[in-house]
């Protein structure tokens, strides 16, 4: 049996995915790097820009470049929380220390300026561990 349909059988309209501009640390490095703007305040702006040195963008994500390390990818706290749970309590997690968690993260490919002290909280949030 076959049925010829004149007309689509589902009315779809378009949808627009809504974006809210999070603020983290990687905005003004981000800012900085992709259109040239520094902070109001000189401090911070002469901050930000030997921050940028070590950063760099590809496909409008931020990665950070090392002399003996390949481009870590800058993770926002949400994402930075997301990896801690899944290195740690994931598939393939084994409830590891602080220290083996950072070296972890390092070696997946992932960055963020606090990782040692968000690993560190984490593992002692741990009620298993």
């Amino acid at each position: 049996m076959q049925e010829v349909l004149h007309m689509p059988n589902w009315d779809h309209e378009d949808v627009f995915e809504i974006r809210t501009e999070v603020r983290s640390w990687m905005t003004p490095i981000l800012n900085f790097l992709v259109h040239d703007m520094l902070p109001e305040i000189e401090a911070e702006a002469k901050r930000v820009r030997r921050q940028a040195a070590s950063y760099t963008v590809v496909n409008d994500e931020l990665f950070k470049r090392g002399f003996s390390v390949p481009l870590l990818r800058c993770l926002d706290p949400i994402q930075a929380d997301y990896i801690l749970a899944e290195l740690h309590r994931g598939i393939c997690g084994m409830h590891s220390g602080t220290r083996s968690m950072v070296v972890r993260v390092l070696r997946v490919g992932y960055y963020w300026p606090t990782i040692k002290k968000d690993a560190q909280i984490y593992t002692k949030k741990c009620l298993e561990c």
